[in-house]
Order: C-alpha cells, then sequence, then structure tokens
C-alpha cells in the first residue's frame, strides 16, 4: 500500500499492481487514451532524478535505485 501512496503522492492518477490481466491494462490504457493530449513538461522531475518524457533518458548525479526510477517512470507514462 506504501508504493501505491508514494506514487499517488508524486502525481500518478492511477496505478495497477502485478500480477495484472492484459485485459486491465488495456481498458486502462484506453481510457487514459480517451482523455486526451495534455500539455504537460518535457522533463519530469522527482526526487533528484529527471526523465525525458520523449526519450527517456534519465538524469541524476548520483546512483539511480530502481525505486526513484519507477516513480520517476510511473509519474512519466502515467502524467503528473
Amino acid at each position: 500500500m506504501d508504493d501505491k501512496v508514494l506514487n499517488f503522492d508524486a502525481g500518478a492518477d492511477d496505478y495497477l499492481t502485478k500480477p495484472f490481466a492484459l485485459a486491465e491494462l488495456l481498458v486502462r490504457i484506453r481510457a487514459l487514451l480517451r482523455r486526451g493530449t495534455v500539455n504537460s513538461p518535457m522533463w519530469i522531475t522527482l526526487d533528484g532524478l529527471e526523465m525525458n518524457r520523449l526519450s527517456h533518458q534519465v538524469e541524476t548525479e548520483w546512483p539511480v535505485n530502481q525505486t526513484h526510477f519507477q516513480r520517476v517512470l510511473a509519474v512519466g507514462i502515467l502524467g503528473g
């Protein structure tokens, strides 16, 4: 539950836990696509990590741990 709270606090508006059914993933993607385009910044910044929304290039001044990367990726995919 803590991961869900962290991701929602980081700006995610949806969260899918593993294991998940492919059908559920597809309906969530379709729901996101129905929202239309969102004018959002090119770079997402969270906890000292920056990720380019288009290239998925990640920049940081220190080693990246998986939790930080997953949070930035979640915000990048789901919007923020």
